[in-house]
Order: structure tokens, then sequence, then C-alpha cells
């Protein structure tokens, strides 16, 4: 593989955690080049197939000093609630083994409470259909499809993270504690752990990546009229609302993850009670 330019390091973790913030934070770093856009080389099959050097045009543009990286959040997932195994990890093992992973996860619940939000903008639901009955009930089959409540199952997918690479090639950051707290102090943790210096790690502290739509109102009204796309995201600014789920379905959902982040506390050796909070 040597012929070709390929990543010294891979940004990762759940949704909306930050993880694409924290990439355009490294891309600003003169020592590192980002791509963008999410490559999704590992995780999907029509890429991957395409092959290193397909893979290894993402960072052309990089300089010859420059570290190279990319953000796919999916790489995360390796496994899905029915034990189904997905491919990301093992095929990072196998083309990049001295890869760096930078993962940054959120509380599971209000993940998949985001999860749910972003896939009713993209109508992958009926707009009518509760929560509940998305993630529990009648729709559940098709939740799983798009992995809503496995991409939360963290311990299940750093597990085999942690079998493939050697624990010093891994970094897991809260978003909760790490990012909403001291974000350049994790900007520059980053930095350090892909080998490039500290001082030059900045941040924006007005950006913000990947809000998406957050009230109720926008997401019904992009439903059924979804050619009024921007308005929609007008008006969900304008409205300031958030996509509020019932405290049953918040239960259900705590429960759901209930041993899995106490087997997270266990494999990184953390205090996560923020989650509970």
């Amino acid at each position: 593989m040597s012929e070709y330019r390929l990543p010294q390091f891979l940004v990762g973790g759940a949704q909306k955690a930050g993880s694409t913030w924290l990439a355009e934070m490294l891309s600003h770093h003169p020592a590192l080049y980002v791509p963008a856009k999410e490559v999704h080389f590992f995780d999907l099959d029509q890429n991957y197939a395409r092959g290193p050097g397909w893979y290894s045009e993402h960072f052309s543009a990089a300089t010859d000093g420059q570290l190279c990286g990319e953000k796919t959040p999916d790489y995360l997932l390796v496994e899905k609630q029915d034990g189904t195994r997905l491919p990301a990890a093992q095929r990072i093992r196998e083309m990049l083994p001295d890869v760096k992973l930078l993962l940054v996860l959120r509380n599971p619940v209000t993940r998949a409470v985001s999860a749910l939000r972003h896939h009713l903008w993209f109508r992958r639901f009926p707009i009518s259909a509760a929560p509940e009955e998305i993630l529990f009930g009648k729709h559940r089959d098709l939740a799983e499809e798009w992995s809503i409540l496995s991409h939360g199952l963290y311990s299940v997918q750093l597990r085999h993270y942690f079998d493939l690479f050697p624990a010093e090639q891994i970094r897991v950051w809260i978003f909760e504690e790490d990012m909403k707290t001291n974000p350049l102090q994790l900007v520059r943790q980053a930095a350090s752990f892909i080998g490039v210096s500290e001082e030059d790690a900045t941040i924006d502290p007005n950006r913000v990546s990947n809000r998406g739509v957050q009230s109720a109102i926008a997401l019904r009204g992009h439903y059924y009229l979804p050619f009024l796309s921007i308005g929609w995201q007008v008006i969900d600014r304008i409205l300031k609302q958030k996509f509020n789920v019932s405290q049953e379905c918040l239960n259900r959902l705590i429960d759901h993850y209930s041993n899995d982040v106490d087997a997270l506390a266990d494999l990184l050796g953390r205090d996560l009670s923020i989650w509970q909070a």
C-alpha cells in the first residue's frame, strides 16, 4: 500500500457528538490535512470496492509535510442489535494497522432522539408515528435498518476496536464533559494524540456543525412539502423549538442503554454519571 497516500488518523463516533466540528478544527492545523466531506470508504461496500487508489485521491491536496486524516462517524458502528457484524473495523485494521482512532461519544439517549429527528427530516418514517412507535413499536425493524438504536451501544462497538487495535491507538472523548466544557483543550489533546504540535491547534468558538432541524413544526412541514426545504430550515431557526419525545419514551431509551453504559464505563475506566444527570 506504500504507493498510496493514506490517512494516519480517523475521526469517528456518535452522530451529532461533535466529530464534524473536531475534524474541521483539526483541518485548520498547518501540519494536518482533513477532507471537508465524509469519505465512507470502510463502511460502504461500493466505496471500499473502489480500492485504496480511489481512497488516496481524497488526500491528494495534502502537502508533503502534512499528516492526513478523515472523518466518517459511521466507522464506529461494527455490530447491530441482532449481532450482525459490519465490516468497517476489520477493514481499517487490514489497511491501516497503525492508524490513530479519535472517537467522540454523547449520551446515547439524546443521540437516539437526535438520530430519530434526522431521519424524520429525510422522510424515512411516517411523520404521524410517535417516537415510541418508531423505536419500539411497529416501525422498529425499519428503525433498525437505519441503526438508530444500534449506534448508541458504544461498549459493543468499542470492544471490537480494542480487540483489533492497541489501546494507545484509540482515544475516546465524551461530548458533554470534554467538548462542551473545554473544546480548545480537546482539540489540543487530539493534535498531541495524532503527533503534531498542540500550540498550533486552534478553534472557532462560533462555529457550529450539523445543527439539524429541531422543531416538530418544521419536520412536519418538510414531510409534506419537501421542495420548501430551505424555507422550513429558516422557520426552524426562527421558532427555536426542540423536538421532544415523551418521558415514557425517554425512560425506555434509558433502560435500553443502561447495561451498555455501565459496560462502557468499565471499558474506558471512566465515570459516566453525567449521562444520568
